[in-house]
């Protein structure tokens, strides 16, 4: 019981450090893995060159009309538009990181 608590405890420390915004690497959430599963591409690096866009900075990619941006995504992805790619990357991120915490609060 005494390590039933603990690990519980230990969750929701780790639970309160998922909570809020997070400024996640674009790199980090579209993983090669994610790539490779929803896209024509093997690597992000592969995905976002080939796109033709400037993903340099976030002043550069501010400059990506959507459109553009969300028919590259159409035609070379499962997705219709860029923001349905981002939101299920963000969902397995955080789907990864909620197993990664408990895996961790309870060894």
């Amino acid at each position: 019981m005494k390590d039933l608590i603990k690990g519980l405890d230990k969750f929701g420390s780790e639970l309160k450090k998922m909570h809020g915004k997070h400024n996640i690497p674009l790199t980090t959430m579209l993983s090669n893995e994610f790539i490779r599963k929803y896209t024509k591409f093997n690597s992000v690096d592969d995905f976002l060159n080939k796109s033709g866009f400037n993903f340099e900075s976030q002043i550069e990619f501010d400059k990506i009309p959507e459109n553009d941006l969300d028919r590259y995504v159409k035609a070379n992805t499962s997705f219709h538009t860029w923001q349905q790619m981002l939101d299920k990357a963000g969902t397995l991120w955080a789907e990864k990181m909620l197993n990664d915490s408990i895996k961790k609060a309870f060894k």
